[in-house]
């Protein structure tokens, strides 16, 4: 999503300047989505947006995101054409905005501690991380994992190839890995130095993103010297 940054700062905006004039990248990061969110908006975008190569960034409270997602997806149709009628009046009148700006900016009225400068451009190796020695075993009841196994298949009779990155060597996040692994789906394990991140709240600064956008390109081989989709 590129939470923190300006949209032109984004990762996916950064990693979009830096393909070939023929290709492009559509940037489904929404907040707060989780695989069972972000892999269903893509499914549904398919035909409009025909894609050869998706990336899924993982990060330790996708687990929860999902879990929360399979919650609200249990909600009765009156609440469901509630929240539904909520949002369009949030999308028509600034005034029925005003709470969550409000509160929005009362979360962040301090504002972030000035990004340390001096950082210098960061090899993008460094930020892939090795094979560690143990695995955690993925829990077998989380609806992430099969919202990315059944994307895996959807993207595979397309033809399309499926990159996961996982971030930090938090224990959801080595769960994650290990079953993308099991199951066959290509992933990286990575992190992100602080020196990269907004202080104080851990989401990628400026220099951060640029940094998992030379990552994404790399692995993906998709720079400028790439020609085709």
């Amino acid at each position: 999503m590129g939470w923190g940054v300006d949209a032109a700062d984004s990762y996916p905006a950064r990693l979009a300047r830096r393909l070939a004039p023929e290709l492009a990248v559509l940037n489904l990061g929404v907040d707060g989505f989780g695989a069972i969110g972000a892999t269903a908006k893509s499914r549904a975008l398919a035909e409009r947006y025909p894609l050869a190569q998706a990336v899924y960034l993982f990060s330790p409270n996708d687990l929860e995101d999902d879990r929360r997602a399979e919650a609200v997806a249990r909600r009765s149709g009156p609440m469901h054409a509630a929240n539904e009628a909520l949002d369009a009046l949030r999308r028509s009148s600034y005034l029925a905005g005003v709470p969550f700006a409000l509160r929005y900016r009362l979360q962040f009225r301090a504002g972030p501690a000035a990004t340390p400068g001096g950082t210098g451009r960061v090899p993008t190796e460094s930020l892939l991380l090795p094979e560690p020695a143990a695995l955690t075993a993925p829990p077998g009841d989380y609806p992430t994992f099969a919202a990315l196994g059944a994307y895996r298949d959807f993207l595979a009779s397309r033809g399309a190839r499926l990159l996961v990155l996982v971030l930090s060597t938090q224990p959801e996040s080595l769960a994650a890995y290990r079953f993308c692994r099991e199951q066959g789906i290509e992933a990286r394990l990575f992190d992100v130095p602080p020196a990269l991140r907004i202080p104080d709240e851990g989401h990628f600064n400026a220099a951060g993103n640029e940094a998992v956008a030379a990552l994404v390109a790399g692995l993906l081989g998709a720079g400028p010297d790439r020609a085709g989709r």
